[in-house]
């Protein structure tokens, strides 16, 4: 694929995520870091939910791998929310998408937000996640992908799938999930939606010396455009086309109001 997509008239992203992982100054950061944010950003996560793993003692959340970075609260918008945890935050927008220039926007709000803040540290690493749900008039299958998978010199198409695997391209990991076939159940819809899903998790890593966050802000387009290739490279021309790709502009991947 010599260039990417501007936009797609018919996108099959459900989700984009990006998070960020931290050395925090203080053990309190997961308690305190969710009242600052709220008033940073209020009115537009009005919402103040606590998560699951809230209820794991702070220092056991520190002291325990399986919980370090997972979110404790969630700040709840239209669509949107923020998620805070002990080394951890991200903020994610569902369905619909409005493209990359309002969500790089917001994840610069929150960067300027993080960078400012006496109780975090460097950032360690941060990542855009893409979650796509591919969908044909038949049953979904790995036909879509230019993607070949055999066991046993069977040819493994059609039949139920999930699949992971990691490429490395210029010192970004791509984590590549596929699953088949799946359904998902999407907020503010009634019924549930069936296809191939296609999840990216694109990641920059940073040690002790470059974890500035002024880094973060600097690296995003570059970790953005390098996850757009993974995806569409991935991709079929024949479902490529079907999701109707528009080409030249501003890559600001803004998509149409839905019923446009």
């Amino acid at each position: 694929m010599e260039r990417l997509p501007r936009r797609l008239r018919r996108p099959p992203l459900i989700e984009a995520l990006w998070e960020a992982r931290f050395r925090p100054r203080d053990t309190a950061v997961a308690d305190l870091l969710p009242g600052l944010l709220f008033q940073h950003f209020a009115p537009q996560y009005s919402r103040l939910q606590r998560l699951p793993a809230a209820d794991v003692p702070i220092s056991a959340a520190h002291e325990d791998a399986r919980f370090r970075h997972t979110p404790r609260l969630r700040l709840e918008g239209e669509r949107r929310s923020i998620q805070i945890g002990p080394r951890v935050v991200s903020i994610s927008f569902r369905r619909p998408y409005p493209g990359w220039a309002a969500f790089s926007s917001e994840i610069g709000k929150l960067v300027d937000a993080l960078g400012s803040c006496d109780l975090v540290g460097d950032v360690t690493r941060f990542s855009l996640k893409y979650t796509n749900l591919l969908q044909s008039g038949d049953a979904p299958s790995l036909e879509l992908l230019d993607l070949e998978l055999t066991m046993g010199g069977r040819r493994i198409d059609h039949q139920p799938v999930q699949l992971r695997t990691e490429v490395v391209s210029d010192s970004i990991v791509h984590v590549v999930q596929i699953a088949a076939p799946v359904e998902v159940l999407l907020p503010g819809e009634a019924q549930r939606i069936r296809g191939l899903l296609v999840d990216t998790d694109s990641i920059r890593s940073y040690d002790a010396h470059t974890g500035q966050w002024s880094r973060v802000l600097a690296d995003l387009d570059e970790v953005h455009t390098a996850a757009k290739e993974v995806f569409f490279r991935l991709l079929r021309e024949d479902t490529l086309t079907a999701l109707e790709p528009e080409y030249g502009g501003d890559d600001d991947e803004r998509q149409p109001p839905p019923g446009k």
